[in-house]
């Protein structure tokens, strides 16, 4: 399981997956966000024009996996006209034992 902690002005969904033994793979997950940007700094008109939401914070636990002895999360994000930030990734796995 990942959940990446990240900071945006709406809400975003990363797309991850899990690339395992030294893989080089993009996410095929899908991925979604939603929201505007607001205003333009030095831009707009002041007074006349929204200013964009706050940060927020976003978390949302996603199930990756793949048998291997080395792993790396990818993560894939669209967004239009907003700024997201990676704070860090919070992860736990739980070893497996071989098959056959």
């Amino acid at each position: 399981m990942v959940c990446p902690v990240l900071l945006a002005g709406s809400a975003v969904a990363a797309g991850l997956d899990l690339n395992v033994d030294f893989e080089s793979k993009p996410p095929t997950s899908t991925f979604t966000f939603s929201g505007t940007a607001g205003a333009v700094w030095d831009a707009e008109d002041w007074d006349t024009t929204a200013w964009g939401l706050a940060d927020q914070v976003v978390k949302d636990w996603q199930s990756v996996m793949g048998p291997g002895y080395a792993a790396a999360v990818r993560m894939r994000i669209a967004t239009d006209a907003i700024e997201v930030k990676w704070q860090y990734p919070d992860w736990f796995y739980q070893p497996g034992d071989r098959i056959g």
